[in-house]
């Protein structure tokens, strides 16, 4: 059987490098040099054992997604579902995040965008990690449930008490509701709610695996979570936590934030029914360190409802291979047991992988500058011939192929 190990590329490196090796390069050396020159040549051809597909959800008022730690190199965005996957202006086309960002004014909530024309995508590592970046529209629109601009059907719980209309501090709409938590209650908790509306069904939201937000502004962190409890009748209810931020930070001081609330992560109390809901809360359990003092001006806004797309990205992924056992994935090949993914493949880059090797250790094992210069010629012949066998692939955009980097 074929050895498709590390350990052939690193005998034909030693091969290129034995005749002409004056000093010692030891085997970490020219690990190193195999690695360096896979990656050369993954961003030189892009071979298809590179690509992988990340899924994902997308939500159109939270432009970044996190990226895997491998990912290096966008080669295609699409929907999960084929029929949205029409060309024209539900297709994604790449460019620069900056002018993303410079276009993202109003990207809010679930509601339509066309003024933004073509949906757009990029990555970026501004927020200091691998994340992509969309502006569009989601396929299926949102709506507001609640703008909290007014009083109207609207009474605190537990803790909370003074509520009133904020037309100062507010997102949208028009205004805010202001409400003080006071913990000597008893309650450990304070929550808002909107109940006397009559009916309200929900199923539509729950069969397309809506999303429900709401912005909230605390005047403490010691919140431990916020809650969306929906109750149709006593004892029959759903209810939604959420302990962090929509984008996965901890609650903030004095600053409006989201909180999310997936149908797909929500719990269910009774028999609660779906098309005949009476009444809504979102609830503020009070944490460790709240304290026994009454605390004002927390406030909350816009209760709305989004629907996510279900998105794959095709990208070139930075993992060179596996461990001996096939399960690990490695960016850094350091074992001659290890698995290169090009070796399963296309064993037959083996070749021009160790003379790009080999020219990478050439300064530190000879001074024969000929001999160098045939290796690089040599080498990149080899890539000349491979890269018409293998057209490398680029960020298509509506038809087009062209090379886009962040």
């Amino acid at each position: 059987m074929t050895d498709r190990t590390l350990k052939p590329v690193f005998n034909q490196t030693n091969d290129y490098c034995t005749n002409y090796t004056n000093g010692n390069v030891d085997t970490s050396q020219r690990l190193r040099a195999i690695n360096r020159a896979i990656e050369d040549v993954h961003r030189c051809l892009g071979l298809t054992c590179d690509e992988t597909i990340f899924p994902f959800q997308y939500i159109q008022d939270n432009m970044f997604t996190d990226l895997p730690e491998d990912y290096d190199e966008p080669i295609l965005l699409y929907y999960d579902k084929n029929d949205y996957n029409l060309g024209g202006q539900v297709g994604w086309q790449w460019n620069q995040y900056t002018k993303l960002l410079q276009n993202s004014a109003g990207n809010t909530r679930g509601f339509p965008m066309g003024t933004y024309g073509q949906k757009m995508f990029s990555s970026t590592n501004i927020n200091g990690k691998k994340q992509l970046i969309q502006l569009g529209s989601n396929m299926i629109q949102g709506s507001i449930v609640n703008p909290f601009n007014t009083l109207n059907l609207i009474s605190g719980t537990g803790d909370a008490t003074n509520l009133a209309i904020d037309n100062n501090v507010f997102i949208n709409t028009g205004g805010s509701i202001s409400f003080t938590i006071d913990p000597t209650k008893g309650y450990g908790y304070a929550g808002i709610l909107t109940s006397g509306f009559g009916m309200m069904s929900v199923q539509d939201a729950l069969q397309k695996n809506g999303v429900y937000k709401v912005y909230s502004y605390l005047q403490s962190t010691a919140i431990s979570k916020i809650e969306l409890i929906m109750t149709s009748s006593t004892g029959n209810y759903y209810t939604f936590t959420a302990t962090k931020e929509d984008d996965g930070t901890p609650f903030e001081l004095q600053t409006w934030f989201k909180t999310e609330y997936p149908w797909t992560l929500s719990s269910i109390t009774g028999s609660p029914d779906s098309t005949n809901i009476t009444s809504y809360e979102i609830r503020y359990t009070e944490g460790v360190g709240f304290g026994s003092i009454a605390i004002p001006y927390f406030r909350i806004d816009d209760l709305y409802v989004v629907y996510p797309d279900d998105m794959n990205l095709v990208y070139y992924s930075q993992y060179k291979g596996t461990d001996s056992t096939g399960t690990t994935q490695k960016i850094f090949l350091d074992d001659l047991t290890d698995l290169p993914t090009f070796m399963q493949f296309f064993p037959d880059f083996l070749n021009m992988i160790s003379l790009r090797a080999a020219y990478i250790l050439m300064p530190q094992l000879s001074g024969d500058k000929d001999f160098m210069a045939l290796y690089n010629k040599d080498y990149k012949e080899q890539l000349h011939d491979y890269g018409k066998i293998y057209p490398r692939k680029r960020v298509i955009n509506l038809g087009q192929t062209v090379l886009r980097r962040p």
